[in-house]
């Protein structure tokens, strides 16, 4: 039941609408060591900080449902349960090294794969739609879904792009930034980690810049999520993730640490037991996953 996510707006309920939720969690994945994913709470106390064990090098991570999507260095996307148990080592196979980016938009699943600079298509059941369904990119990297639009970081070079989820250009490029990553989407603002320059810029979704440098000082940051009026970043070099406003002001730079070069960063409202009341109104709230490269 997909419900509260058309009722959550900037973390707010709707007037009108009771319901038994469960508190928002934040997983993070590590593309080193033997701890590949942990799931926190909102103030970056570990729910399960080893949530996910006993491989290497993941990069991308896309929840949807019950299940958990992460793709790995070994051209593979693997399927897990929340609860970490492992549903299919080899859901997807055949890609490139290192298959970064993954967004989730109903039963879609998209994957950036950076070794063919192609984003392919399949469905969250594992079927294969298309998996050239974007092509011609250079090392594409996060992946942002906003309503019909898809926006790709190209880590390997500067242009962040925007395709409809059908596969057809729509601005290409949105904008030049060095080393472009993670990409996130709140509304009409476009948020991109700088892999190289160590930043997060903010634009508009038609490429306006807005801040070069709403956050600045961070190691390699890659994936990065948006809740409310917040920005989840992983700082890679640092081996955390930190939490910033939309101004770019620190929250908590050091919200979750003692990582292993995290690579994207999920924030998932849980769906509800109950719910009580009609909605008076509805608003759209929209999740950002990122990834990594040998990230």
């Amino acid at each position: 039941m997909n419900l509260i996510k058309s009722i959550v707006s900037a973390g707010v309920l709707v007037a009108g609408l009771q319901a038994n939720i469960h508190a928002q969690q934040i997983y993070v994945a590590n593309y080193y060591g033997n701890v590949n994913a942990g799931e926190y709470n909102m103030n970056g106390t570990p729910i399960n900080s080893s949530l996910i064990t006993g491989h290497y090098g993941w990069t991308g991570l896309a929840i949807s449902g019950s299940d958990i999507f992460m793709a790995c260095g070994n051209g593979t996307v693997a399927e897990y349960n929340l609860n970490g148990s492992l549903l299919n080592a080899n859901f997807i196979t055949g890609l490139g090294i290192n298959p970064i980016g993954l967004a989730v938009s109903g039963t879609s699943l998209y994957v950036a794969d950076q070794s063919s600079g192609t984003v392919g298509l399949y469905t969250t059941s594992g079927q294969v739609l298309n998996p050239s369904l974007i092509s011609g990119l250079n090392q594409p990297a996060g992946l942002a879904l906003s309503g019909n639009s898809l926006y790709i970081g190209s880590w390997g070079g500067t242009a962040v792009n925007n395709y409809s989820t059908l596969g057809a250009p729509i601005q290409t490029p949105v904008l030049s930034l060095a080393s472009p990553w993670g990409v996130a989407v709140s509304g009409n603002l476009l948020f991109v980690s700088s892999y190289n320059n160590g930043t997060i810029s903010e634009y508009t979704t038609s490429g306006q810049l807005l801040n070069a440098s709403l956050v600045s000082g961070l190691g390699e940051p890659q994936g990065i999520a948006v809740y409310g009026n917040d920005l989840y970043v992983t700082d890679s070099l640092n081996n955390r993730v930190g939490e910033y406003d939309l101004n770019g002001d620190v929250v908590d730079a050091n919200l979750i640490t003692g990582l292993n070069d995290p690579t994207d960063v999920v924030i998932v409202i849980p769906e509800p037991s109950t719910l009580l009341l009609g909605v008076t109104g509805a608003a759209l709230f929209c999740l950002r996953r990122f990834g990594k490269q040998s990230s």
